[in-house]
């Protein structure tokens, strides 16, 4: 689950949906709880020390390995010590320099062995592809 972090200086939208439509080279912040569960069944899952949650931004088609952008968070980047809400901020240099059109966004979540509870390493797409519109 993710919203829009108050921000009214940028010409940002995300819908109920999850697409994001921005303007090419806006900033902008979202909160985001990564979500094991499925549909409205939701899990929400409280980041712990050594998980990484991963975020790309990619071209249609494109594989993740090779997305346009990716960032990495981990428990240094949520909102407050008490809260399992990550801040992802999106700077003007992730966008200035991409041509207006649809791209996606993904977001997978890597879990440790000591964090399942099969014992094994996880990784999960929490978010999956999801349009991430670029106007001019």
């Amino acid at each position: 689950m993710a919203k829009l972090y108050e921000d009214k200086r940028t010409m940002f939208n995300k819908s109920p949906n999850g697409i994001i439509t921005l303007n090419r080279g806006d900033t902008f912040t979202l909160e985001y709880t990564p979500d094991l569960g499925r549909g409205v069944h939701h899990n929400y899952y409280d980041l712990k020390e050594g998980d990484h949650l991963y975020l790309a931004i990619l071209e249609p088609g494109q594989k993740w390995e090779n997305a346009l952008l990716k960032r990495v968070y981990t428990i240094d980047h949520l909102k407050d010590p008490h809260s399992n809400i990550i801040l992802i901020h999106f700077y003007t240099e992730d966008t200035e320099y991409l041509v207006p059109g649809n791209y996606y966004y993904e977001i997978k979540l890597q879990r440790i062995a000591e964090h399942t509870d099969d014992g094994f390493e996880s990784i999960d797409t929490v978010t999956p592809r999801t349009k991430f519109v670029i106007l001019e």
